[in-house]
């Protein structure tokens, strides 16, 4: 069975994996490509057990010598990198540069940041000028590295969880040197637009798309609800829906597996997802 568009795998779902195991099995999985989590750990953090979103093993520092490690493990598992998903230092304007300088080793088409938290106390105004701040810096620099493309995460926590945040962002500059990632999974945490009235909305600044999935169940000992990532099968994102609207915009880049739901063993959960995500397209685009 062929896929409609390439897939890939991020780092931060295989947190238990070596960077030489985390390459070997994507390609046994049957992925085309990797993408790589770019960031350093704090001493207080590598101190903690190996876990998602904290002291993960399969990640690369955010050095010269350690994004070369990377181009030339994943190059020898016969895997293409779709992007570096940079970490925090890189979400400000004197991040820029450095920022370029990987992604232009690794050979990546796309360096991933975020910008404008809402997070801890910030109103949406600053948090939307702070990132505004950031893409100028970026964009600037942009303009000297024609092969790497900066993208902004549509992501919950930001001036830019929606769609239509999104846009109102980046239409002030030319897509030809930066554009978003859409992420249906973040936008079932916050900011969520119909999937075809927001990649309509969003058009040519629609660069990378990543998936993961999140449910509500009810919280114990409270009365709200509370949200939790869940595995790709068994989530909010409706990923025929998703994939048919993707198809109208003639969108033609990665679909990247960013699976947190920690419902499977990890090599498991690689093969699993990458079997249901080709089907979900073959069934979405040819019924």
């Amino acid at each position: 069975m062929s896929t409609r568009w390439p897939l890939s795998a991020y780092t931060i779902s295989i947190p238990h994996m070596t960077p030489e195991q985390g390459v070997e099995a994507v390609h046994a999985a049957g992925y085309s490509g990797i993408e790589w989590s770019v960031h350093f750990h704090a001493p207080e953090i590598s101190r903690q057990p190996t876990r998602l979103h904290r002291n993960d093993l399969c990640f690369v520092e955010p050095t010269h010598d350690a994004v070369k490690h990377a181009r030339r493990l994943s190059q020898a598992a016969g895997l293409r990198i779709s992007g570096l998903g940079l970490g925090g230092q890189f979400n400000r304007p004197e991040g820029a540069k450095g920022a370029f300088e990987l992604g232009e080793i690794a050979g990546a088409p796309f360096i991933r940041i975020q910008a404008g938290s809402t997070l801890e106390g910030a109103s949406f105004g600053s948090a939307f000028e702070a990132a505004v701040r950031v893409c100028d810096a970026y964009v600037r620099e942009a303009e000297q590295h024609p092969d790497v493309k900066v993208v902004l995460h549509q992501h919950w926590g930001t001036a830019t969880a929606s769609a239509s945040a999104l846009y109102r962002l980046l239409s002030g500059y030319d897509p030809r040197y930066i554009g978003c990632i859409y992420d249906p999974g973040n936008m079932c945490v916050e900011g969520f637009e119909d999937y075809r009235v927001g990649l309509g909305i969003l058009g040519h600044y629609v660069a990378h798309v990543h998936l993961k999935n999140v449910r509500y169940g009810h919280g114990l000992m409270v009365d709200a609800w509370h949200r939790e990532w869940a595995p790709l099968d068994d989530g909010l994102v409706d990923l025929r829906h998703l994939f048919g609207a993707l198809d109208e915009v003639g969108y033609q880049g990665w679909i990247v597996m960013s699976d947190v739901g920690e419902s499977r063993e990890e090599t498991a959960m690689l093969r699993y997802n990458h079997t249901f995500l080709s089907r979900e397209m073959e069934v979405a685009l040819h019924g």
